[in-house]
C-alpha cells in the first residue's frame, strides 16, 4: 500500500481539584451614615450639627476603628461628642478614635457643631477606618447656609402738635421716635437685640421707652432701663428671637433740650446671622433765621 506521514493527536489535564476562590464571611463590615440639622443652615446661627453614625454591618466584632471628617471652609467644627469614641477638633477636622471591640450590629453616633461664617452650598465627606475592614467606609452630606437678611426703618414725630415740618423741632418739643426691623428671610435670628443711642446734640430729658413688641405682643423690658446714653440703649432683654417673616417695633419718646443744629440718630439691629443693621433718621432742633438787614436807612 502507499506510505503516510505518521500523525498523531493529544489530550491534556491536570490531575488534581480546582478549588474556587473561597471568601470568609466572618469579618467586620464597618459603615457610616451622614446628616445635619436644621435643614438649612444660617450664618452665625445656633443649634447647627452634623450627626455622623457608625454601624457593624458584619458578623464578627471590629478592632476599633476611626471616623475623621473634614469640614469645608464656611462651616467650621465648634466641638464634637460621642459616646463611643474619643473625638479631637483640628482646624477643620474633627476625628473620633476607639481601640475598644466594636461589636457586630453595634453603633455609635458622632455629634459635631459647627459654626457658620458664609453661605452657600457644602458638601461634606466623612470616611471611617478599621483594622478589621480594610475597605473602609464614606458617607457624604450636603447642606445649603443662607445669610439673613432684616430691613428696618425709623421715624420721628411731634407728641405735641407743632407747626414745624416732621424734620424741624424746636428746644422742649416732645418727640416719639417709631423704630422697626423686619426679618425677610426664611430663617430665625437669635440673640435678637435693637441699640438706640440718643446723640449728645439733642440735649434729651425724660427719655423713656413707650412700647416694645414683635408683631403686636409685647416684650419684656430690657434688663437696665432704656434712656438713650450709656449702659441704657438697649431695647430689648437678652435671648429674644425675631422669627421668619416677624417685625420688631419700639416706639421711644423725649423732650427735646436746649441745643440747636442738626441732630443725627441712629438705631443698630443685631442678632445670629446678620451684619449689624443700622437705620438713621436725622433732623435739625431750632429755626436757623437769616440775617436781616435795614435797607430803609
Amino acid at each position: 500500500g502507499s506510505e503516510i506521514t505518521p500523525t498523531i493527536v493529544t489530550d491534556s489535564y491536570i490531575l488534581g481539584v480546582n478549588c474556587p476562590t473561597c471568601t470568609d464571611t466572618d469579618v467586620a463590615d464597618i459603615v457610616l451614615s451622614k446628616t445635619h440639622s436644621p435643614a438649612t443652615f444660617v450664618v452665625g446661627g445656633s443649634g447647627q450639627t452634623f450627626t455622623i453614625t457608625v454601624r457593624n454591618n458584619g458578623v464578627a466584632a471590629a478592632v476599633g476603628y476611626t471616623v475623621v471628617d473634614t469640614l469645608p471652609a464656611g462651616l467650621t467644627p465648634s466641638s464634637a461628642t460621642s459616646a463611643g469614641c474619643t473625638t479631637a477638633v483640628s482646624g477643620q477636622t474633627v476625628s473620633c478614635t476607639t481601640a475598644t471591640s466594636f461589636a457586630s450590629n453595634a453603633s455609635n453616633t458622632i455629634t459635631i457643631n459647627v459654626d457658620v461664617t458664609a453661605a452657600g452650598t457644602f458638601t461634606n465627606v466623612a470616611t471611617a477606618t478599621s483594622v478589621s475592614d480594610t475597605g473602609g467606609a464614606r458617607a457624604v452630606d450636603t447642606v445649603t447656609a443662607t445669610a439673613v437678611n432684616i430691613t428696618g426703618d425709623k421715624d420721628v414725630s411731634l407728641y405735641q402738635d407743632n407747626t414745624n415740618s416732621p424734620t424741624q423741632f424746636n428746644a422742649t418739643d416732645v418727640v416719639r421716635y417709631t423704630i422697626s426691623f423686619t426679618n425677610s428671610t426664611a430663617s430665625a435670628i437669635t440673640s435678637f437685640q435693637v441699640t438706640d443711642t440718643l446723640p449728645a446734640s439733642g440735649s434729651y430729658t425724660a427719655v423713656s421707652l413707650i412700647s416694645s413688641s414683635i408683631n403686636g405682643t409685647a416684650q419684656a423690658a430690657p434688663a437696665t432701663a432704656y434712656t438713650g446714653t450709656a449702659a441704657g440703649v438697649l431695647l430689648l432683654p437678652a435671648g429674644v428671637t425675631l422669627n421668619a417673616g416677624a417685625t420688631y417695633t419700639a416706639v421711644v419718646q423725649a423732650t427735646l433740650g436746649a441745643a440747636s443744629g442738626t441732630v443725627v440718630n441712629p438705631a443698630v439691629a443685631t442678632g445670629g446671622g446678620i451684619t449689624p443693621t443700622t437705620v438713621i433718621d436725622t433732623y435739625t432742633i431750632g429755626i436757623a433765621c437769616p440775617t436781616c438787614t435795614d435797607a430803609d436807612v
